[in-house]
This record gives C-alpha cells, structure tokens and sequence, in this order.
C-alpha cells in the first residue's frame, strides 16, 4: 500500500514504520490546552448524543451516514475547526471533513480492528 497521492509531502515524516503507509502518528497534534478544551465540549454534550454500544459510547456529529448519502447537519464550530486543522493535510483530498465520531472507552473496552472506508480518518488522543 502506498501513501494516498493527496497527502502533503510533510505529512510523510509522520508515517508509522511498522504499520500501513496510511497510519499517521502526529506528536502535539493538538496542545494539552485544546484537549481540554475538547474534553469539556465532548462532555457538556447532551445526554442525547451519546449512543451506548457493545465496547463504547459514540457521538456522532455531522450527520448520519446513509446508502444514499450523508443526511448532512451542521459541525459544531468546536469541531470545526479541527476538521479544517486534519483535512489541510491532504487527508480528503482536498475536501474538508464532514463527519467527526467521537468514541469513549474505558478501561477494558475496546472494538476489534476494522475499516470504516477509503474516507474515514481515526484521530486517537493517548493519554501516557
């Protein structure tokens, strides 16, 4: 596999060695001020957005996917901005994102491996 030809050519440096070229690990993404701040949007959400699943809660924020395309809603401009900050890297193609989910795990939860699509991007934030 190789890298995707929208990526910029900075974006490379970031490449994981021992994982497919399209794995990205970029240190201080964000700063410890904007994982606050993410943090506290994320969790004065209303109890609504949250859908529990086996291993997980999500929020879903942009709209819902759908066979026939997106039911598209407005991105919240706390995450706006951090759609535009990913997708300048080339990740789109040049389209901006339009969908965030925003997973919760707690200790001892967890998904098994899979694809979400050729348009999907996982932003992970670890904390050490």
């Amino acid at each position: 596999m190789e890298h995707p030809s929208c990526i910029l050519e900075e974006l490379k440096q970031f490449v994981i060695n021992d994982a497919p070229p399209t794995v990205y690990y970029i240190p201080d993404f964000i700063s410890e001020q904007e994982e606050t701040y993410l943090q506290q949007q994320v969790y004065k959400s209303p109890k609504p957005k949250w859908t529990q699943l086996s291993g997980r809660r999500l929020q879903n924020w942009g709209g819902l996917p759908h066979p026939k395309g997106m039911l598209a809603e407005k991105i919240p401009d706390w995450l706006q901005k951090y759609c535009e900050k990913i997708s300048s890297l080339g990740a789109f193609g040049g389209k901006t994102a339009n969908h965030v989910l925003v997973n919760e795990y707690k200790p001892g939860e967890g998904i098994m491996p899979h694809e979400d699509g050729p348009l999907s991007v996982t932003l992970a934030v670890a904390n050490f």
